[in-house]
């Protein structure tokens, strides 16, 4: 009788796509440890991409030629560019303790009452934070107010994609300065399908919103050390 293991199932269109966009966040955020680099990345911060010139040389072959989500690839990497250097400072020291490129974020904490699935598969993806966990994390640390943060987000949602991305970067540097985490790779998916699927993103942002500031155990890492103390 054979003892050999059935195949792994062949990973999905989906999976590809999004095991893409974590290699490319990690990519860029290894090109920012080079302040030269990372000054040209930020300076697409919130523009398309026809006014992005200097990125050009280290996006370019990064990017997926002929999609109709190009701006969100670089938009993120300008917005991984411009993190604070406090933030990239931490950043860099998670790296070096966990050295398996690509993770999904670890400082914000389970949510919606369910458990932690291996976020590696397709369908844990749309478990890790998104846009909304993270704003209901800033209401819950009092770093932002529960209605500014419900204004905010209802107005994202309402956005075209040439609307959404000049309104992310100040919104997304008040986030970090508040100490919650941004998984990049679940934003880069959801702003690259934004055109086609904005209802669908919009209502997963709001849900997640009032799961994650209703649900108890969706504690930000400030709170957790509180308890702990």
């Amino acid at each position: 009788m054979s003892t050999t293991s059935p195949p792994a199932p062949a990973p999905t269109g989906s999976e590809t796509r999004r095991e893409r966009m974590t290699a490319f966040v990690a990519a860029v955020t290894t090109l920012c440890e080079a302040p030269g680099a990372r000054a040209d990345l930020r300076s697409g911060l919130g523009r398309p991409v026809d006014q992005c010139g200097r990125m050009h040389r280290y996006l370019a072959w990064r990017v997926p030629q002929g999609q109709y989500d190009e701006r969100a690839y670089y938009a993120v990497a300008a917005l991984i560019a411009a993190r604070p250097r406090a933030v990239r400072d931490a950043d860099g020291e998670q790296a070096s303790a966990d050295p398996a490129e690509g993770t999904a974020p670890t400082t914000v904490s389970p949510t919606h009452d369910r458990e932690q699935p291996d976020t590696s598969s397709t369908a844990a993806w749309h478990t890790r934070p998104n846009l909304g966990d993270s704003l209901a994390l800033a209401v819950r640390n009092a770093k932002m107010k529960e209605d500014s943060a419900e204004t905010r987000l209802r107005l994202l949602t309402r956005q075209s994609t040439t609307s959404v991305h000049p309104r992310l970067p100040a919104l997304i540097r008040h986030l970090q300065t508040s100490g919650i985490t941004v998984d990049w790779a679940v934003l880069l998916d959801d702003l690259s399908a934004w055109d086609l699927y904005r209802d669908r993103i919009a209502t997963r942002w709001l849900q997640s919103f009032y799961r994650t500031l209703h649900s108890p155990r969706a504690t930000a890492p400030a709170d957790e050390e509180n308890v702990s103390n």
